[in-house]
């Protein structure tokens, strides 16, 4: 899911440090980038400063390293994705990039911002919902987004969306000073985009966080279908209107997060041996989800060789 977020998500630079006067002094490319950190417009250092408190947050609770780690195998995954879908001839411009890479701040802040302000835009943006005709009923606030906790990125864009002419009103309002965080219609449209790849994890994130522990054979069978997804998303070309480029290299993105752990999970052997002896499965659940006639056998010849190896 972080490697799809990725194209969404802007990484601001920390803003110009005030340097006293016995600092030591910085070499010409460090004088550079505090000059490019310093011309960062106001909107900019706002959505900065709320991608900053989400981090801090996130830092608390999770291990330096896990961070760290985790924001290196994404950079790596998203290069290939670039790569990969360039070579399709699936690219998107720096202006489609810049409008991608704004959306979750914009998002987020916002549901940042309102959540935290409980005497002035909390009541404001309640005022528009309750006054809005044609909202949802079920929808009365924006979800506020926790980057620890599971598919929290789908409740705040679905949350955005639904209620999007609230939003609107809001950050349309010149005396609420929320002009950062309003989306333009291209934005709007990637929101949506990303909302619905995002609905593809929801299922499977919701089921592993059950109480119940599931069986081996479902945990097969459910990253099956989230990758089957991601590659429907990264290879539809004939929706109307047409998914953008940048979705379609982020969905595929996700495909190969997916496929890399769904090969690690078929070199243990026990997670297809456990589908085989499933009576309403056998082997023709592979031939269902299109396995190779090759593959079919390789599963076959394995399960006959455990069971003559076991018995």
């Amino acid at each position: 899911m972080q490697a799809v977020l990725s194209f969404f998500y802007k990484q601001y630079k920390r803003k110009k440090r005030v340097r006293g006067a016995n600092a030591v002094p910085l070499t010409p490319e460090q004088e550079e980038e505090e000059q490019l950190e310093h011309a960062a417009t106001p909107e900019e250092d706002e959505l900065a400063d709320a991608m900053a408190a989400d981090a801090a947050e996130e830092a608390a609770s999770v291990p330096a390293a896990r961070l760290e780690d985790d924001a290196h195998q994404t950079n790596t995954v998203r290069d290939q994705a670039i790569r990969e879908m360039c070579a399709k001839g699936v690219t998107f411009s720096a202006s489609q990039e810049k409008q991608a890479l704004g959306v979750m701040p914009k998002v987020s802040g916002l549901a940042r911002r309102v959540h935290d302000s409980s005497s002035v835009l909390k009541p404001a943006f309640e005022r528009i919902v309750a006054s809005t005709p044609g909202l949802p009923s079920d929808r009365k606030a924006l979800t506020r987004l926790v980057k620890t906790r599971w598919n929290s990125e789908y409740a705040c864009l679905d949350d955005h969306l639904e209620l999007r002419v609230a939003v609107e009103k809001l950050t349309s309002e010149f005396s609420m000073s929320l002009g950062a965080y309003r989306l333009t219609e291209p934005q709007w449209r990637l929101a949506g985009e990303l909302c619905d790849v995002l609905g593809i994890f929801v299922p499977i994130t919701e089921y592993f966080s059950r109480k119940e522990t599931p069986l081996v054979m479902e945990v097969l069978e459910r990253l099956e279908d989230v990758i089957g997804a991601l590659k429907l998303a990264r290879d539809t070309t004939n929706s109307f209107p047409p998914l953008s480029p940048v979705t379609r290299v982020a969905a595929h993105a996700g495909f190969l997060v997916g496929t890399k752990y769904m090969e690690l999970l078929k070199q243990c052997e026990v997670y297809q041996i456990a589908i085989v002896l499933s009576p309403d499965r056998k082997l023709q659940w592979f031939k269902t989800r299109n396995y190779s006639a090759a593959d079919i056998d390789a599963i076959r010849e394995r399960v006959v060789a455990r069971w003559e190896a076991s018995y």
